[in-house]
């Protein structure tokens, strides 16, 4: 598949994530429009054990170097979604993705659902990409490090579960070659995630104070 590096596997707790990384360089670095372009395309899946009967979905924040929707904050965290969807609990607002399919940009995943709600298992794809042409005499000066988080919504309660997990990739050059760096997931609390509390309430138009109270105790 043309630009994608070898696909990696992460199994962090319940979740599973699967990442093709996506790299177009220019093809002459040295040109006054040399640009490129950087992604990923990526399935995350949460499983949990046992007997259940209210749904899950995935939230997704974001830390683009490009503007993806109007309300998006560069170098900051973000809901990873245009608007809030309607649900009957306000964090259902923020899940990710909606009734619709991969487009046929993407190789490993295209015409796949772009989300999953179960009660068992939730899992969201997607298929990032984001353009710079900041170069200067052949070497890339810009900054490329795009970061993700991740959590569940129990769509039965409208709390979401403060486990979580983020993880991030960025663009490394060695002279003329050009490479995806991807950084594995760790595990992340919601409760001491201050700036993610604040994406969920900026997303949401609530204070933080509130936004904290949609975190399952």
């Amino acid at each position: 598949m043309k630009h994608y590096q070898d696909k990696q596997e992460h199994a962090i707790g319940h979740f599973k994530l699967e990442i093709w990384p996506y790299l177009a360089p220019p093809d002459n670095r040295f040109e006054d429009m040399a640009a490129l372009q950087y992604g990923a395309d990526f399935r995350l899946s949460f499983m949990r054990q046992g007997i259940h009967a209210d749904d899950i979905g995935l939230l997704q924040l974001i830390w683009p170097q490009t503007r993806i929707f109007p309300h998006t904050v560069v170098q900051a965290w973000n809901i990873d979604k245009r608007a809030p969807e309607d649900g009957r609990y306000l964090a259902a607002a923020c899940l990710y993705g909606g009734d619709y399919r991969i487009g046929e940009h993407s190789a490993p995943l295209r015409d796949q659902p772009t989300r999953k709600l179960s009660p068992t298992e939730c899992l969201l794809l997607d298929t990032p990409r984001e353009l710079s042409n900041q170069f200067s005499k052949g070497a890339f000066t810009g900054s490329s490090r795009t970061a993700f988080a991740n959590y569940v919504l129990n769509l039965s309660t409208g709390l979401i579960f403060p486990s979580g997990l983020s993880w991030e990739y960025q663009v490394r050059q060695e002279q003329g070659d050009f490479a995806m760096d991807v950084t594995p997931p760790t595990v992340v609390d919601l409760k001491k995630q201050d700036l993610h509390q604040q994406a969920i309430a900026n997303f949401l138009g609530l204070d933080r104070s509130l936004a904290k109270t949609l975190i399952q105790r």
